[in-house]
C-alpha cells in the first residue's frame, strides 16, 4: 500500500482531500443563495470525496498497525493535514447551512 502512495496516488489523494473543501465551500454559496438543492448536491459529491480520502487513510493506519513500516514523508504529512481541514470545513459548512435555512425561515414569516 505504501508504494502504492508513494508512486502516485499521493497526488490524487491530495486532490480528494482539497476537492471536498472546495465542494463544500462551494454548498455554503449556494445555500447563502438560498439553493438547497444545489447545496445538497455539493455536499454529497464533499461526502463523496470524503470517503475516498478516508479509506486510503485507514489503509495507511491498518499497514502500520500491522507492523509494516509507513515512513512518514512531508507529502503524507500534508495529505494528513489537508484531511483534517477537510473535517473542520464539513462542521463549518452544515452550521452555515443551518443559519441560511433559519434565515430564509425568519424572511419567509
Amino acid at each position: 500500500m505504501y508504494e502504492t502512495f508513494r508512486n502516485g496516488y499521493s497526488g490524487n489523494h491530495i486532490r480528494c482531500r482539497a476537492g471536498k473543501r472546495i465542494f463544500y465551500i462551494e454548498a455554503i454559496q449556494e445555500a447563502k443563495s438560498s439553493n438547497y438543492e444545489g447545496c445538497n448536491e455539493l455536499i454529497r459529491k464533499g461526502n463523496e470525496l470524503y470517503a475516498k480520502a478516508h479509506r486510503v487513510h485507514q489503509q495507511l493506519v491498518s499497514e502500520e498497525a500491522s507492523g509494516n513500516e509507513v515512513v512518514i514523508t512531508l507529502l503524507l504529512s500534508h495529505a494528513q493535514n489537508i484531511l483534517a481541514s477537510a473535517d473542520s470545513f464539513k462542521v463549518l459548512c452544515d452550521e452555515f447551512i443551518d443559519l441560511y435555512r433559519r434565515v430564509d425561515e425568519i424572511s419567509k414569516k
